[in-house]
C-alpha cells in the first residue's frame, strides 16, 4: 500500500473497533500571556484549529497488524497521507500523531492510532 492512503477496509486494511473525531482544540491556535498581577491577555494564532482522529484495533493477527505496521514505518510522523474518515470525507496532509502497538510476542495484537490535519 503506497504511503500516500492510509489503510482503510476499503483498500485491504483493518476494519476500526473504535473511531472517534476529536472536536478541535481552540488552545491549539490560543496564546496567553499571563502578567505578574495576575491578569492575562488572549490571541488566536490562527481561524482553524488542527483536526485530530482516534482510531483503535483490536484482536488484530500478525498479517493485519503488519499493514498498521507497514504504513506507520514509511509515513513515519513526517510524511502526510490521505486520510478517509467514517463519513466518506477524504482529508489530505494527514499526519500521524501518536502510534501505539502492542508487544509482538502477543498473538491478537491492537493498535491505537492518533491522526492529525493542521490547518493549510
Amino acid at each position: 500500500m503506497p504511503v500516500s492512503a492510509y489503510p482503510s477496509k476499503t483498500t485491504g486494511g483493518p476494519r476500526w473497533l473504535k473511531y472517534q473525531r476529536l472536536l478541535p482544540d481552540l488552545m491549539d491556535i490560543t496564546t496567553i500571556h499571563r502578567y505578574e498581577d495576575k491578569g492575562a491577555s488572549f490571541n488566536t494564532t490562527g481561524d482553524v484549529a488542527p483536526q485530530r482522529w482516534i482510531i483503535e484495533y483490536g484482536v488484530l493477527q500478525e498479517a493485519t497488524a503488519a499493514i498498521l505496521d507497514t504504513h506507520h514505518e514509511a509515513a513515519g510522523f513526517t510524511q502526510p497521507f490521505n486520510f478517509t474518515d467514517r463519513e466518506g470525507v477524504l482529508h489530505t496532509n494527514v499526519r500521524y500523531l501518536e502510534y501505539e502497538a502492542d508487544n509482538p510476542k502477543f498473538d491478537n495484537q491492537t493498535r491505537r492510532v492518533v491522526l492529525i490535519k493542521y490547518p493549510s
